[in-house]
């Protein structure tokens, strides 16, 4: 048997024994708590994969056998994201992905992050829910959410021109940069941001900046 098929099968033993969660199992060494229900894992896991979890699940910052109660989260989405530590692969849905994305960014799990931000470029867009993926692409930095929020502004030019003069914020406007332009194109742009200008008088000298930027390039 191939060293790659033997490791496989030696990962794919470790999670079975995550997914028993079995609290008598002695290769459990931590455990979380959230929702009120506890969650159980090997240090070493985690702490190979997170230099957030290397910190967190220091012996300064924990107390033996006391489980490390976790405010703010759902147990099945963390559950979701230690069975990807354990395996290189879980469940991702409409639904969690916002916590997923989230905690790939906090942990800095790179591999989980390409993960979510496949899945996310590969969701369904419109004019009602395209600023959340704004958004996210803005507070994460996706590469390939990035270019297919591009790839949807440059497709609904004229119907996200409409959307930008309500309720734009700045670093949305930075897509329009990136899309075909053409002299047709920027000149009902101009005429959006002008708009925007006027209902949106508080941050007029960055959309005054952002005008003058298409006259002259």
């Amino acid at each position: 048997m191939k060293a790659k098929n033997i490791f496989y099968q030696m990962q794919l033993k470790r999670f079975e024994q995550f997914k028993s969660q079995n609290p008598e199992n002695e290769d459990f060494d931590v455990i979380f708590q959230i929702d009120g229900k506890k969650l159980y894992a090997n240090k070493y896991m985690l702490t190979s994969i997170s230099e957030i979890f290397k910190t967190m699940l220091s012996e300064r910052w924990t107390t033996k056998n006391e489980p490390i109660i976790l405010d703010g989260y759902q147990f099945e989405e963390f559950y979701q994201f230690l069975c990807f530590i354990y395996s290189g692969g879980c469940l991702i849905t409409d639904e969690n992905i916002f916590a997923m994305i989230d905690f790939a960014e906090y942990y800095m799990v790179e591999s989980f992050k390409d993960v979510c931000d496949e899945y996310l470029s590969n969701m369904k867009y419109d004019i009602n829910n395209i600023s959340t993926f704004m958004d996210c692409e803005n507070k994460y930095s996706l590469v390939k959410l990035r270019a297919k929020l591009v790839e949807y502004v440059d497709d609904n030019f004229f119907e996200m021109l409409e959307a930008i003069t309500l309720n734009a914020k700045m670093f949305e406007l930075d897509y329009f940069f990136e899309i075909e332009r053409t002299r047709f194109r920027e000149e009902n742009l101009f005429e959006a941001v002008s708009l925007f200008l006027s209902v949106n008088p508080g941050i007029g000298v960055l959309c005054l900046i952002f005008a003058l930027f298409l006259l002259i390039f």
